[in-house]
C-alpha cells in the first residue's frame, strides 16, 4: 500500500493531472493541479466524502449510485476513485475539493477489460447543464478518463447516450460498438483496438 503521512488507511494518491480553473481576476480559465486518488473502504473519511457529495451535488445522476457502491467495496471487486484539488492530508478527503468520481468493476463479458460503471463530474465542472451557476472547472471528465487509462489497460463503458456524450468518449479515443450504440471500448494495445474496430465493422455490415 502506498501510504502518505504514515497513515495506514487513506485515499491513495495515484497521479497528478492538470485541469482548468476559472480565475476571477483574469476572467479566464487557467491551469490548476488536481490529484487522482483511490478510495479505501476502511477509511470512514473516504466514505463520508462520497456520502456528502451525494447529498450536496444537485442534479447529479450517478453520484448516488457511486455512493451506494462504495459501501460494497469490502465485499465485491469495486474500485472507486476521485479527482480532487486537495493537496495534502489525503487520509481526510474533503468533498468540497472533489471534482469528480469514477466507479470501476471487472467486465465479465469481455476478457481482460474493466468497466467504467459510473462517472460523475461535480455540477460546476460539467459542460452540458446550462441552468447551473457559472462553470468553475473545465476538462474534469477528460482528466478522470486519462487517469483511469494510467491504471487500466482496457476499459469498456455504457454511455447514457446523446450527441455530447458520443463526442466526449470519441474525443478520448473510445470506439463505439455498432451493435450497441451506447457501448464503448478503449485499450492501450493497438492490436486490441484494431480487432474491436473490424469486429464492429463486420457486425455493422452483417458480415
Amino acid at each position: 500500500m502506498n501510504n502518505v503521512n504514515n497513515i495506514t488507511f487513506e485515499a491513495k494518491p495515484l497521479n497528478k493531472i492538470i485541469v482548468q480553473k476559472y480565475n476571477k481576476n483574469k476572467k479566464s480559465f487557467v491551469p490548476a493541479t488536481a490529484t487522482f486518488v483511490k478510495l479505501e473502504h476502511e477509511n470512514k473519511f473516504d466514505l463520508k466524502a462520497i456520502a456528502e457529495a451525494a447529498k450536496k451535488w444537485k442534479d447529479s445522476k450517478y453520484i448516488q449510485k457511486i455512493a451506494t457502491a462504495s459501501s460494497w467495496m469490502h465485499q465485491v471487486p469495486i474500485e472507486v476513485y476521485a479527482l480532487t484539488t486537495q493537496e495534502k492530508n489525503f487520509h481526510k478527503l474533503n468533498y468540497k475539493n472533489i471534482l469528480g468520481f469514477a466507479e470501476m468493476r471487472p467486465d465479465y463479458n469481455i476478457e481482460n477489460f474493466n468497466e467504467l460503471y459510473h462517472i460523475q463530474v461535480k455540477p460546476e465542472a460539467r459542460n452540458i447543464d446550462k441552468t447551473l451557476s457559472k462553470k468553475k472547472y473545465m476538462y474534469v471528465g477528460c482528466s478522470i478518463l486519462k487517469s483511469l487509462k494510467k491504471i487500466y489497460n482496457s476499459i469498456s463503458l455504457y454511455s447514457a447516450g446523446g450527441e455530447n456524450l458520443d463526442k466526449f468518449y470519441k474525443k478520448n479515443n473510445f470506439i463505439n460498438d455498432y451493435t450497441c450504440k451506447t457501448h464503448y471500448f478503449w485499450s492501450s494495445n493497438p492490436l486490441t483496438m484494431i480487432k474491436i474496430y473490424f469486429e464492429n465493422l463486420c457486425n455493422r455490415l452483417g458480415i
